[in-house]
């Protein structure tokens, strides 16, 4: 057999150009394999002249979306939905080539800077990419690569068995008015979605919207979302009659500079909730962080409020207006479990408890612990305390190996019990212990407005008392959030406390 040597082919097709050393006279050309640039030259690509084709990128080379396809001529009936089937100018059928996972960019999504165009294609491939994932019969696993993605509305990612995956730091950037990720499970069979993993995102979503993830009716199913941002009376993170989940470091906060995503700081962080019948049960949160939340008005970190069951693992409420509430609304807060996590710096309380059977196991405050009228046997095992507050005709709260006034100053944490309530205390001051000396001083404070910044590698408590104060802000990551005028906060490192007064208070320096 002869062979003629040439350096490149060009075929029939004037949009591909094969790249090939030795041309065997006589071979088939559709053995032979080809490279174009984009999708839209795959359009034009003749069923008559190859088998095999790849993109260097979906719109452009190397932007993300290069793939391989296989043409399948015996298909002359499958709708293009722009990833997985592809349909020529000729009627041929080019398939995606996979083994276990698609990638969005390989469904034409795009990244970068937004603008309406952009966002109404990535609605449609969004909703496209979604649709092809629960038509699959046995499911694989959809990939978002490293980036930031805008769109307007969410498709419900409620799928069984589907696997929905962020690769590196994904970014969802929401620009809509509804809820900016919908993981809804209502009116499924069985009474929900089973079995549904997503996870590996970031969700920014602004102001005017609702919350930034909405997740209902899933069961059996694991989560990871991180929010920076989500509508002005909404939650981070909204839960609503999911059973036997399980949620991987969920967290809403602003971001490492102390910024949420367009000033949108959400009403609640997490919140956890469901009807008679449909609360959220048995579900575990591992390592739940909720920071920041105290604008507008008020924010809450987690409030728990249809819950029954459930467990927090570790993780913090922190520098919001309450840590954590609970509540006796619709079927309340029953028989939850929080293990290790840390509640402080927050202004109104650290806990403000009034469910049902819900148990704090070596938890620790720094601020308030409020048991409210109407909380009943709340269980508090371990910890350490700052003010514990227990309101009149609390039934049956019972303290075991708590301890309280956790910073060992004479006259600074109290224990109170209310009339008429039934306590069992077995709970030390924390004042009596002998835990070895506090390294502690005395900022001399002076008349007007007086600014004590943390530069210490620690955190640090700083008590204020007496004298005539105006104001208190402490300024983190260089964004004020206005406290009371007199008591006790954290400072973490860089943390400075800002002190208006025309009467000079005491100011005490503690390091933790």
């Amino acid at each position: 057999m002869s062979t003629l040597r040439t350096n490149t082919l060009q075929t029939l097709d004037s949009a591909v150009t094969v790249d090939i050393e030795d041309l065997v006279v006589g071979q088939d050309l559709l053995s032979l394999d080809a490279t174009v640039n984009s999708v839209a030259d795959l359009r034009n690509v003749s069923k008559l002249l190859k088998n095999y084709v790849s993109t260097k990128g979906y719109y452009t080379p190397n932007d993300g979306g290069a793939s391989s396809y296989q043409l399948d001529l015996s298909d002359v009936v499958s709708a293009d939905n722009g990833g997985t089937v592809i349909v020529a100018a000729d009627g041929g059928r080019w398939k995606l080539i996979y083994a276990g996972s698609v990638d969005i960019l390989q469904f034409g999504m795009k990244r970068g800077v937004f603008d309406g165009a952009t966002l109404t294609l990535n609605d449609g491939v969004l909703a496209t990419a979604r649709n092809w994932l629960d038509s699959l019969a046995i499911k694989t696993r959809l990939t978002f690569a490293s980036g930031t993605y805008g769109y307007t509305v969410s498709p419900n990612w409620a799928i069984q068995d589907a696997i929905v995956e962020g690769v590196g730091e994904v970014h969802l950037q929401y620009h809509g008015v509804g809820n900016a990720w919908i993981v809804d499970g209502t009116g499924q069979p069985g009474g929900g979605c089973y079995n549904n993993r997503v996870y590996g995102f970031v969700v920014d979503a602004p102001t005017t919207a609702l919350n930034a993830v909405y997740i209902v009716k899933c069961h059996h199913s694991v989560y990871k979302f991180k929010v920076r941002g989500a509508g002005a009376t909404s939650a981070g993170i909204y839960i609503d009659g999911c059973v036997v989940s399980r949620w991987d470091d969920p967290e809403v906060s602003p971001n490492a500079d102390g910024v949420w995503y367009t000033n949108a700081t959400p009403r609640y962080g997490m919140v956890v909730t469901g009807g008679v019948g449909t609360q959220t049960s048995y579900c575990t949160f591992i390592n739940p962080i909720m920071e920041g939340l105290v604008e507008p008005v008020v924010g809450t970190g987690l409030l728990l409020g249809g819950a029954f069951g459930n467990f927090f693992i570790s993780g913090t409420c922190e520098g919001c207006t309450t840590g954590m509430a609970t509540s006796t609304v619709a079927a309340g807060c029953v028989d939850n479990k929080m293990w290790g996590m840390d509640f402080e710096v927050n202004s109104d309380a650290d806990i403000f408890e009034q469910g049902e059977g819900n148990e704090y196991h070596s938890c620790n405050c720094t601020t308030d612990c409020i048991i409210v009228s109407g909380s009943s046997t709340p269980q508090f095992f371990g910890g350490r305390y700052f003010n514990i507050e227990v309101a009149s005709g609390v039934n049956n709260a019972n303290f075991v190996g708590v301890t309280y006034n956790r910073n060992g100053i004479v006259g600074t944490g109290t224990f109170l019990i209310g009339s008429a309530s039934t306590t069992t205390i077995a709970c030390t001051d924390e004042k009596t212990l002998s835990r070895g000396p506090y390294n502690q001083f005395n900022v001399g404070v002076t008349t007007g407005t007086f600014i004590f910044t943390n530069d210490s590698g620690n955190n640090v408590q700083a008590l204020l008392s007496g004298g005539t104060v105006s104001s208190v802000n402490i300024t983190r990551g260089g964004v004020d959030s206005g406290v009371s005028t007199s008591g006790q906060y954290i400072l973490a490192p860089k943390d400075s406390i800002k002190i208006a007064n025309t009467v000079v208070p005491t100011l005490r320096i503690l390091t933790l």
